[in-house]
């Protein structure tokens, strides 16, 4: 009997060792930084378009591209196409998400992408003619990601349109949002804590044999 349990115990340990040597702690937490905005943090009244266009003076490494978007009751997603200096670059399906709290209709649509936008002139094309625009005409963009060509770090940015009301079929100002962000916990010691209780337990359990 004492010696399965010492064979347990020994697997046991095994078992903790190679967990610990495995084990690699994360941040706790992660988030996307706006690296550029079509509507250089504009924070007034925007009508409608279903074209943007902007150029780029330096490579972006983004992780979201994102649109400001006036949606249909039960409306979730709106397709888009994106060319590059004339060529086609870009095409995927926009998905509704963060929304004006005011106003319910107007929300975020979202594209998680892993891509390099090179320096070059950009034009958007969405499906629908509901993205807000400012007063100049051009659509909202905003990408979130990192840029390739600082090396200074940049601040994390938590800013998107919000609206405030006005006419049906305009948009003021620019509530604050909050881009994607990933929780994740890490503990270091975890693993090795738990298995020194469980194997002190076990010792007690062997001593206690032993000594009947």
């Amino acid at each position: 009997m004492v010696k399965k349990i010492i064979q347990l115990i020994f697997l046991f340990c095994l078992f903790v060792w190679m967990a610990a040597k495995d084990f690699n702690p994360v941040l706790a937490q992660e988030s996307l930084t706006l690296i550029y905005d079509t509507s250089n943090h504009y924070l007034g009244t925007c009508g409608l378009t279903d074209k943007t266009t902007w150029t780029l003076e330096k490579d972006l490494e983004v992780k979201l591209f994102q649109i400001w978007y006036n949606w249909d009751a039960g409306e979730t997603q709106v397709g888009f196409t994106l060319k590059k200096d004339g060529q086609a670059f870009l095409a995927g399906i926009a998905t509704r998400s963060q929304c004006d709290p005011y106003q319910k209709s107007w929300c975020n649509g979202d594209l998680k992408v892993e891509k390099t936008f090179t320096e070059g002139t950009y034009e958007l094309k969405v499906d629908k003619r509901k993205q807000c625009a400012i007063p100049n005409g051009n659509g909202t963009v905003r990408l979130y990601g990192l840029e390739t060509a600082s090396l200074t770090p940049q601040p994390t940015i938590t800013i998107i349109p919000t609206i405030i009301s006005a006419a049906a079929t305009t948009v003021p100002t620019i509530l604050p949002s909050q881009p994607p962000m990933i929780q994740k916990c890490s503990c270091q010691w975890c693993y090795p804590a738990a298995g020194f209780l469980v194997l002190s337990n076990l010792l007690t359990l062997v001593f206690l044999l032993r000594k009947k």
